[in-house]
């Protein structure tokens, strides 16, 4: 038997490797071959090979709680999918977009930093978690950004158009220069945040003095 001809050391490591289940072996690991796919479309899937992801499309895909570790999405579109929960740990955004997205609990604050560029288009964002990135000149449209935590977050000249940002955290976030003069639900302290030269209408100004627990009439 093949078997009889392996060392000791080499007979351990193959039962410890028919003991690993299969879901962990689809996992990336930094041994892990990353294949490359560019211009592709995606339809309907619930899953990814590991890779990187230029100029592709993916719609009605269902991606919800899929670990995308350490995945890179360059010039890519996400259309009409779910991605709740989905794991986005060291995972590369750039110049990506989401239209009609579930988005629900993504930890981008978790993403990787370095050529970070996202923008969302009537997704559903409750939970997602931006802390500490710096996303200046990201767009939010038609969102609801309910419980969103913007902890420390650079959001400078981003614009966030019709959203809801009802129990959102805003806590020394870099507002400058956004425009959240159709957007409502919010509560902004400019006692703790930037918020120099940044656009609010007059049906919103009362979420920037909602801390001091005074009646507009």
């Amino acid at each position: 038997m093949v078997l009889e001809k392996l060392t000791g050391f080499d007979v351990g490591a193959l039962i410890i490797f028919a003991l690993i289940p299969t879901s962990k072996l689809n996992k990336p690991t930094q041994f892990q071959h990353m294949s490359y796919f560019t211009d592709e479309e995606y339809n309907s899937i619930n899953s990814l090979p590991f890779g990187e992801y230029e100029s592709c499309s993916f719609k009605n895909c269902k991606l919800s709680d899929v670990d995308l570790k350490e995945y890179k999405f360059i010039a890519c579109e996400f259309i009409d999918c779910d991605l709740t929960n989905t794991k986005v740990r060291s995972t590369s955004f750039q110049d990506v977009s989401f239209d009609n997205c579930k988005l629900i609990g993504v930890q981008f604050s978790e993403a990787k930093d370095m050529g970070l560029e996202v923008n969302y288009k009537n997704c559903l964002m409750e939970s997602c978690s931006f802390i500490n990135k710096n996303i200046s000149k990201t767009k939010f449209i038609d969102c609801n950004l309910k419980s969103v935590d913007f902890y420390e977050t650079n959001l400078s000249s981003s614009l966030f158009d019709n959203c809801n940002l009802e129990a959102a955290l805003f806590e020394n976030t870099n507002l400058s220069l956004c425009d959240l003069s159709t957007s409502f639900n919010f509560t902004i302290d400019p006692n703790q945040n930037n918020i120099k030269k940044a656009k609010f209408s007059r049906e919103n100004l009362v979420g920037l003095v909602a801390h001091l627990d005074v009646k507009i009439i």
